[in-house]
């Protein structure tokens, strides 16, 4: 069940403005990536154990970018390669109002790494403090707000077992919405809540939609004469 947030209101327009497909698809993307990354630095034998747990980090994060930005052109929505100060790239995908990267977290609770282009992408937030920007007063909505797709894995999971193939329930995936400072949240939210709210508010309106086809429109009697 969705945890309770400070700001429903954002849950439900993350939820809106980013298609389902691409939503289900990210688990899928944290999943591929990090498998992947972890045989490629197993198998090499060219690698020691340091220089193998070194790179690990470097190579699944290219994966997850490549599969993140592949994943959302797949689902029609519009995803770059942008360039930070330092000239390393980064995946930057629109989804309806939303700006979105991704970042590797170390647990659930820990902030983003200090970056520039992150900085810059977070000053779009600048709004978010007005916590019923999003109810119809007759202001426009601003255009751009920028989230960040952490993914990482469970504190659960002992440091041992962190190399072998994971399971799903052994992964953490939000997404979060820095502050304008880009210092703190101004949510937090759980992927998976996300996807379950909107498959089931999908289904809810599928099954309207069915009711709707189901029940014949009464017949209008032909009028003949007085009553």
């Amino acid at each position: 069940m969705k945890k309770k947030n400070a700001n429903e209101e954002l849950f439900n327009v993350l939820g809106s403005d980013i298609p389902i497909s691409f939503l289900r698809d990210i688990p899928h993307i944290q999943v591929q990536s990090y498998s992947e990354a972890n045989e490629c630095v197993k198998n090499d034998y060219r690698f020691a154990e340091p220089e193998a747990k070194y790179l690990l980090p470097h190579i699944r994060r290219a994966k997850f970018e490549q599969l993140f930005r592949r994943r959302a052109l797949d689902c029609g929505l519009v995803a770059t390669v942008e360039s930070t100060r330092k000239n390393a790239n980064y995946t930057l995908v629109r989804a309806g109002r939303f700006l979105l990267t991704a970042s590797f977290a170390h647990n659930e609770k820990e902030f983003v790494r200090p970056a520039h282009f992150r900085s810059q992408h977070a000053y779009l937030n600048s709004l978010l403090g007005q916590m019923d920007m999003f109810k119809p007063k007759g202001d426009v909505p601003p255009n751009d707000l920028y989230g960040i797709i952490r993914h990482g894995v469970s504190k659960t999971k002992s440091e041992s077992k962190r190399d072998e193939e994971s399971k799903d329930e052994s992964y953490f995936l939000t997404i979060a919405i820095p502050s304008e400072d880009n210092k703190s949240w101004v949510g937090n939210y759980d992927l998976l809540d996300m996807i379950k709210v909107n498959e089931e508010r999908i289904n809810r309106m599928d099954s309207a939609e069915e009711l709707d086809i189901a029940v014949p429109m009464p017949k209008r009697k032909d009028i003949q004469g007085g009553e």
